[in-house]
């Protein structure tokens, strides 16, 4: 696409204005026009070129940010497709602005640069059950997928169509579907990891829909992995592939999705290089490609708990670089070693808006060797998070509270969540009083939601004299 094309585009976007506006820069990119699209983006009152013959990519970013911080200008990264992708190019700006991705705005954002809003897919349900005992009454999790409903969760996995012989939590799958009563504005689905899947989900269609699936194929970086969760070989996965893509060229789909599983390592092989997982998408994507198809979506799977926040972030970086074409991401990352939050957060400064949670943390995989320590991000923790800073979840965080307190009372122990534990942060009038006693137990600290009677027991130590006593 043409600049002048592009300026078309985004001159009408409303972004804040600022005094100075830079852009980093290798020899071969033609500066003057691309100076001139960012001053008119953003308004500004000065350009400045800063040259950097270094290469492209990745390295030439990291000159322009050294060049940037010795100009002091905030440096702040902008996403572009086609010939700016392949220059490399890098921004830095002065002041707060919003991010962009070229050709076009293709995501609204926040003044911080994060998204506007988000959607959360709660996986409560599937992954987070199939964990758990499989004795748990069905009408125990009918009342727990009763509840998830009442949070403003747009769509809800009732679990998996797999074998009961290797996931007996969800034997029971068939008569969940029969018996719960679907809410107004919920899509219902259903995890399904093949064909004979897909069939016993499909015939409770519309009441459960798994057919926006039908346009995803799935590779597996790691090879032991594969085998032990899918019974298949990576080769094997791929090639399974196919039948997705046929079908999207028979119902006339332009475009599918790519399910990118483990890429950053194995509990069993080790560390992968980025250099590996990208050459396994690779694979996937010659074969939408070779049909004439395109890839719109990635979502990436790390059931390891082997993603690190920067790990991620040089890989979306690399993706988008290399196939511009996929302008929206998935994220379902478990969190055995307590990090993939940060891992969320930086996508989110990337511009992600998929993400999978569960209720309390609830979740693990029996394949991957951490069992239930391979949980999730707690949805209740994440939507806090993002609505603190302005990104809208649609959500109803106090009932995310008290779907999460259910799932404990369901599954009979205690969760991992720390929102569901100490509540929101209080304001206005959920102020704690000032003469609250002592709160050391985590059903006392429950009182945001019980009230004062959990701690009606406890030492109330501010008596006349104290320091306390004159504000009371």
């Amino acid at each position: 696409m043409a600049i002048k094309d592009i300026l078309a585009k985004v001159e009408a976007t409303e972004v804040p204005a600022v005094k100075k506006v830079a852009l980093a820069y290798s020899g071969g990119l033609d500066s003057t026009l691309s100076i001139e699209l960012l001053r008119r983006v953003y308004k500004a009152e000065e350009s400045v070129a800063i040259t950097c013959d270094v290469g492209q990519g990745k390295e030439e970013i990291r000159e322009g940010r050294r060049k940037a911080k010795l100009m002091k200008i905030k440096p702040i990264e902008i996403d572009a497709t086609e010939e700016f992708t392949e220059q490399g190019l890098a921004e830095v700006l002065g002041g707060q602005v919003c991010r962009l991705r070229f050709p076009g705005i293709t995501k609204e954002v926040t003044m911080n640069g994060l998204p506007k809003s988000v959607a959360v897919r709660d996986d409560t349900m599937r992954e987070g059950l199939q964990i758990e005992s499989k004795d748990i009454p069905v009408s125990e999790k009918l009342r727990l997928l009763d509840a998830l409903g009442e949070t403003g969760l747009k769509v809800i996995s009732i679990g998996s169509f797999v074998s009961p012989r290797w996931t007996p939590q969800m034997a029971c799958i068939d008569e969940i579907a029969e018996k719960f009563v679907p809410k107004p504005g919920i899509t219902y689905t259903a995890a399904v990891f093949n064909q004979r899947g897909f069939e016993r989900a499909d015939k409770y269609f519309p009441k459960i829909n798994v057919r926006t699936r039908q346009y995803m194929t799935h590779v597996e970086v790691g090879r032991i992995f594969s085998m032990r969760n899918y019974n298949r070989t990576p080769e094997q996965l791929l090639l399974d592939g196919d039948t997705a893509i046929q079908r999207a060229r028979q119902d006339g789909v332009k475009s599918g999705a790519i399910m990118l599983g483990n890429p950053f390592g194995s509990n069993f092989e080790g560390d992968f290089t980025l250099e590996q997982s990208l050459a396994v998408l690779k694979e996937a994507m010659d074969r939408w490609h070779e049909h004439g198809l395109t890839v719109n979506s990635c979502r990436i799977i790390d059931d390891m708990g082997a993603c690190m926040p920067d790990q991620l972030t040089e890989m979306l970086s690399a993706i988008t670089e290399r196939w511009p074409e996929i302008t929206d991401f998935g994220l379902h990352l478990h969190n055995q070693r307590g990090v993939t939050n940060i891992s969320y957060y930086q996508a989110l400064k990337f511009g992600v808006t998929h993400f999978d949670t569960s209720l309390g943390g609830l979740g693990g995989c029996p394949y991957c060797g951490n069992g239930r320590s391979a949980g999730h991000v707690p949805t209740e923790d994440f939507v806090y998070m993002c609505e603190e800073m302005g990104i809208e979840t649609s959500l109803d965080l106090d009932k995310l509270i008290e779907a999460a307190a259910i799932a404990e009372e369901v599954v009979g122990h205690p969760l991992w969540g720390h929102v569901s534990k100490a509540g929101p942060r209080p304001r206005g009038k959920t102020l704690y009083p000032k003469d609250m006693p002592f709160v050391e137990t985590l059903e006392e600290a429950s009182h945001f939601r019980k009230g004062p009677s959990v701690y009606a027991h406890q030492v109330k130590p501010w008596q006349e004299g104290t320091a306390l006593a004159s504000e009371l």
